[in-house]
């Protein structure tokens, strides 16, 4: 099951899709768009996030608050 996360800590919020193995990231992959932008999560194996960007945001204007945003971690993981 592909998490979606909407995270807060920018304005307008952001969309955080995560998938924890090959088969969740082959989805996001699948349903992704391509101003999605991918990131892998550190110290967690196979775990892909990719961040749909809010309106008028660029990857080169995401703040670091959301690039350092920490996933929750879900406990049937």
């Amino acid at each position: 099951m592909v998490i979606k996360f909407t995270s807060t800590v920018v304005d307008p919020p952001a969309l955080l899709y995560m998938g924890v193995d090959k088969y969740e990231n082959e989805e996001l992959i699948k349903y992704g768009w391509p101003e999605d932008v991918w990131f892998h999560v550190d110290k967690v194996s196979s775990a892909h996030v990719y961040l749909r960007l809010p309106e008028g945001m660029t990857i080169d204007t995401i703040p670091q608050a959301l690039v350092n945003l920490s996933i929750p971690t879900f406990p049937f993981y």
